[in-house]
């Protein structure tokens, strides 16, 4: 694409939104994804991408970025948890949530807790969509056939479900494969709970 101020501003105008939507959805921190989010578009400055490749791109750096910010976050705390007294003062804590907001909390919790024991593939497909992703654009990413987005996505869902209530199922066939990564080289390319169809 050009690299003209126009060009860059429109880009922002079009894909910020959702951007950051799912970037906020897949951290569940705000700063994360604001960071995330801006240096993917400073990146796009300093790379040459095709128009028609614009948003796809965007989203690889994006996910690559949270995906590294979450390493780092793990190593911090594993050395909090080896060095308290030494890190307190070099690590940034977090305030307590207001008492009004204990329940909306805990439901987030426990979201974000079924979000973490799902497949990666998966809950990369539901946030994306969640955060306003067409089918189109999904298919893109993850490498898909069109036509496959819906049942995939509906699939993703019912593993989501499943393990939000707590009935226990053992995953199913796809559910193993996805696990143990073996999904046929689908995930996203580096690179609304709703699954109702938005092509």
């Amino acid at each position: 694409m050009t690299k003209g101020t126009a060009d860059i501003e429109a880009v922002f105008r079009r894909h910020h939104a959702s951007l950051y939507a799912y970037a906020v959805r897949l951290s569940g921190d705000p700063e994360a994804a604001s960071d995330a989010v801006q240096g993917a578009f400073v990146k796009l400055m300093e790379n040459e991408v095709r128009s028609a490749e614009v948003g796809v791109w965007l989203l690889r750096v994006v996910t690559n970025a949270l995906r590294d910010e979450a390493r780092r976050r793990t190593r911090e705390r594993r050395l909090h948890r080896e060095y308290p007294d030494q890190l307190a003062v070099l690590l940034p804590t977090r305030e307590t949530p207001p008492d009004e907001q204990e329940q909306r909390d805990e439901t987030i919790r426990r979201v974000r807790v079924a979000l973490e024991q799902i497949s990666e593939r998966n809950r990369q497909l539901l946030l994306m969509r969640e955060s306003g992703y067409s089918y189109r654009e999904i298919s893109e990413v993850f490498g898909l056939r069109y036509g496959s987005v819906g049942t995939i996505l509906a699939r993703a869902l019912k593993q989501f479900e499943r393990v939000l209530l707590g009935s226990g199922d053992p995953p199913s066939g796809n559910d193993r494969r996805e696990r143990d990564g073996s999904t046929g080289g689908v995930g996203p390319r580096d690179g609304r709970q709703g699954v109702a169809e938005n092509r």
